[in-house]
């Protein structure tokens, strides 16, 4: 019996001395996960295993992009990246040789089991406040932990220092940018050459405040990039950008790309140029650059060979700059070539595609195209996957091009001077500013300025228009003093020469009410009205505060509805929401915001009830004071009024929110029953869970999504005890065979806590009126539970009950089947909002079933849109777009 090492006696007992002091758990301490951590990271630098890059560093749009990437990089063999991109999650799970795991997620056995160890700085941040690695420092981070109370073998400095070298740390982001790019917000880079040499002390200070401020009134988060203390910075403190306006002993460098490792490793402070920010903004993965003008090939560049770096750059980095066009120093047909001949995209943001000389909006030459911003939006999206950038010129507004050519005859005269006094290299455009400063007397500032504001309000617009369609959103058409971003199309025409308009071609596109809906989801959409206070107030009921108004979209099935249009994004599979609205203002910006989200609006049934609205009254905390809503017309709404949308489309499935009154629900699944319609409810909340049961006979549904506790609600309701009473109920649960081998399945395999709350036993009872019932578990996952058909024991032959899968599987020879299997939630990064996140579940479900998933399948892509979800701010998250390319799998 046993063996010497394990032995076993009858009845218990100890067989051979000493008490077996083996510990098989597999949990260990937090003390000696990061004393193990230590040893591991320590192995994999000292034999070169362990590799460190920006989170943009990779282009993973798709799986078989990120593969030849991987595969060019050499990193295909048993590699485990360490990241919490949830792209790269996505786009990595069908590459069988890597594994992607989450800075929460990664243990001890994973780093030594891998070849190579990826991770992203971000990633790094986080397993140095584990594990107390020194790493190097990102501003905005987290405090350090405290220590762990007991003494461990600390990294040596030859350690320290390769961990330092492999991590690439060299980029130090500010709170602001890192939190904008984690979260995905647009971003504008800033060059800090002009705070460091372009204009005198305090107008500097002034202008770098001033153009942050514009890109963030605009949308956008602004990064500005410089050199501080041998640090590449991006996005920079208040405090940081008066050191380098205003410090007068700080000495700056103006740093190009070839300047970078000469003021890191010499700790050096100065503004970063075009170039310069160009290079950087490539590596923290910022698409758009905000600047005043680019540098270009310089008059007598045939003898000379003098050609701005920052063409050279932007003809190998993906980032787009925007600016007023070529400084007028330069020799603007050569630069114009130059750029061709870099791969560099060209065009002009405004009416005509002239191509503007810095203080003037014409120079004589043309751009190959003109944009409006959300046209050069487009192009930035079309891009991604380029390794060359785009230029976007803004002409300077128009009170200011008359002084522009007054500017130009000075600029003239200042080349001239700089010529004779031997003025050349990067020393040229700081000096050639000064004096056309001092000949102007101050006006080319004026303009200087004017010009870059304005580049900086379209480079926020274009960078917002470019994070919407990321998103797959339509972003809105601005219009602009100038009369710029009249005509959607953009023209071509050869360098150099005028532009020749096409005439706009018509494009005949099909109708969305011709288009069959495979999809509907039925139920309630609302304009969601907030009002916050800004300040503590008083009890005075008739006075007025200040404080904060936002509106946004909500209602149970318009959120699902959401969801499910994001996920099928890419499918040929249409969905559609039905839901009432009335003929008022708030009609319009309903049906305006939910076509922008590209969502059909043809389902939106007109009544003479005011649209849906809940408007909310917060105090200064954020707390609940008090509210209103006005729900009449979904309460109130007909069957005869959706029957007519019915009948057109026949959909496949019917979505059911628990909004709806009970009447309603009874006739659209007695209609659904008739033609053979699969049906989908969403309970909405307690109250309103029990409206499914309120019909004459029982329901018959395909798949339902209650939480823990409207499942209770529903079992122990009144309408429910009365179905239970009839024959046919009790038919179809004694037909399941559900006896004691049953029962002991359940307690072998599915997760004690779920057995504790009696989820599977109340979930059963439910299986009469339920085909397949998803009970959303909050944290704890979600359980499913299956009523199989006999006709259907042939999907299910090849699956066993399995512990480890949390699945029992019970097929009777006399009788149908039931499988019940526990999900575990997926992990978010971060919770920000809960509000949304069962609603995505069920519109990811309801994308994935109608695009014939299997229940498994299904619910693990719903479990993933859920945990996005919970780290968005949106009731539905933007990031279940990415979802889209799972169902393509």
């Amino acid at each position: 019996m046993g063996t010497k090492q394990s032995p076993l006696l009858v009845g218990g007992g100890q067989a051979h001395g000493p008490r077996n002091t083996r510990n098989w758990k597999r949990k260990v301490n937090k003390k000696v996960w990061a004393l193990g951590m230590k040893v591991a990271l320590s192995d994999k630098i000292r034999s070169g295993e362990l590799v460190a890059i920006p989170a943009s560093h990779l282009d993973i749009p798709r799986t078989n992009k990120l593969s030849r990437q991987l595969s060019n990089l050499g990193l295909l063999d048993r590699t485990l990246f360490v990241s919490s991109d949830i792209t790269l999650h996505l786009a990595s799970r069908n590459i069988p040789t890597i594994d992607t795991l989450t800075p929460e997620e990664v243990d001890v056995y994973d780093v030594l089991r891998a070849k190579k160890v990826v991770v992203d700085v971000q990633a790094l941040n986080s397993l140095y406040h584990k594990i107390q690695i020194k790493a190097g420092e990102i501003e905005g981070s987290v405090e350090e932990p405290e220590e762990f109370g007991f003494e461990t073998p600390a990294l040596t400095e030859q350690e320290e220092q390769a961990l330092l070298e492999k991590a690439d740390f060299r980029l130090k982001f500010s709170a602001e940018v890192l939190d904008a790019m984690a979260t995905r917000k647009p971003v504008v880079a800033l060059e800090s050459t002009i705070i460091t040499h372009g204009l005198p002390r305090g107008d500097n200070l002034s202008l770098g405040r001033k153009l942050e401020k514009i890109i963030r009134d605009n949308g956008a988060i602004p990064a500005h990039i410089a050199v501080i203390d041998g640090h590449p910075l991006v996005g920079l403190s208040d405090k940081q950008l008066e050191i380098l306006a205003l410090d007068e002993s700080l000495n700056p460098l103006k740093i190009s790309r070839r300047d970078l490792a000469v003021a890191s490793a010499l700790n050096r402070s100065g503004g970063t140029t075009v170039a310069g920010t160009i290079c950087l903004a490539s590596a923290a993965g910022i698409k758009h650059f905000c600047t005043g003008g680019l540098g270009g090939v310089h008059r007598g560049a045939e003898r000379t060979w003098d050609v701005s770096a920052d063409l050279t750059e932007l003809g190998r980095s993906p980032v787009n700059v925007i600016c007023a066009g070529a400084k007028s120093i330069l020799d603007t047909s050569l630069t114009l070539e130059y750029l061709e001949t870099q791969g560099v995209t060209v065009a002009t943001v405004g009416e005509t595609n002239d191509f503007p000389a810095f203080y003037s909006p014409k120079s004589g030459y043309y751009s190959p195209y003109n944009l409006t911003p959300v046209e050069a939006a487009r192009v930035s999206l079309a891009s991604d996957g380029l390794s060359s950038g785009a230029l976007f010129c803004c002409p300077i507004p128009a009170e200011y091009a008359e002084e522009g050519a007054r500017i130009q005859s000075s600029v003239d005269q200042a080349i001239k001077e700089s010529q004779e006094a031997g003025i050349a290299g990067k020393e040229t455009t700081p000096w050639l500013l000064a004096r056309v400063a001092e000949l102007t007397k101050g006006s080319s500032i004026k303009s200087n300025l004017a010009l870059i504001e304005n580049n900086a309000k379209i480079s926020a617009d274009i960078a917002v228009a470019y994070n919407q369609l990321q998103k797959g959103q339509e972003p809105e058409q601005k219009v602009y003093p100038m009369g710029h971003m009249k005509k959607p199309d953009a023209t071509k025409s050869e360098v150099g020469k005028p532009p020749v308009r096409q005439p706009p071609q018509q494009v005949q596109e099909e109708k969305q009410t011709d288009i069959p809906a495979d999809v509907m989801i039925i139920g309630a959409s609302a304009l969601d009205i907030t009002s916050q206070y800004k300040d503590v107030v008083g009890e005075n009921p008739q006075s007025t505060y200040p404080g904060v108004i936002k509106i946004g979209l909500g209602g149970v099935g318009r959120n699902i509805a959401e969801a499910t249009n994001r996920v099928l994004r890419k499918s040929p599979i249409s969905s559609m929401l039905v839901t009432p609205v009335g003929s008022d203002e708030f009609a319009e910006t309903l049906k305006s915001a939910t076509s922008k989200l590209k969502m059909r609006t043809d389902g939106f049934i007109n009544t003479y009830h005011p649209t849906p609205v809940v408007n909310l009254l917060l105090n200064s905390d954020g707390e609940l004071r008090e509210g209103v809503s006005s729900f009449e017309a979904v309460e109130k709404l007909t069957f005869d009024e959706v029957k007519k949308v019915l009948t057109k489309h026949k959909p496949q499935l019917i979505a059911l929110d628990g909004n709806l009154n009970s009447s309603l629900l009874a006739d659209v699944m007695a209609y659904a029953e008739v033609n053979n319609i699969d049906t989908l409810f969403e309970p909405t909340s307690v109250a309103k869970a029990t409206r499914i049961l309120s019909g004459s006979g029982i329901p018959k549904l395909t798949y339902a999504t209650p939480n823990i506790f409207e499942l209770k609600a529903l079992v122990e309701s009144k309408q429910f005890g009365e179905l239970r009473e009839t024959d046919s109920y009790w038919e179809t649960l004694n037909g399941l065979r559900l006896f004691q081998n049953f029962r002991d399945q359940l307690e072998r395999n599915l997760p004690k806590n779920v057995l504790e709350l009696g989820l599977p036993q109340m979930s059963v009872m439910l299986l009469p009126i339920c085909k397949n019932l998803l009970v959303k578990c909050g944290s704890d996952g979600v359980l499913a539970v299956t009523r199989v058909k006999r006709d259907e024991f042939g999907d299910w032959k090849d699956i066993k009950s399995d512990k480890e899968a949390s699945r029992v599987v019970h097929l009777p020879n006399d009788g149908d089947g039931v499988v019940v299997q526990h999900f575990k939630a997926s992990v978010a990064e971060r919770i920000v909002n809960t509000t949304g996140a069962g609603d995505s579940f069920v519109g990811a479900l309801i994308a994935a079933v109608a695009s014939r998933k299997g229940l498994t399948d299904s619910v693990k892509l719903a479990n993933e849109a859920a945990m996005l979800t919970l780290g968005s701010q949106d009731a539905v998250s933007a990031r279940l777009n990415y979802l889209s390319d799972d169902l393509e799998l």
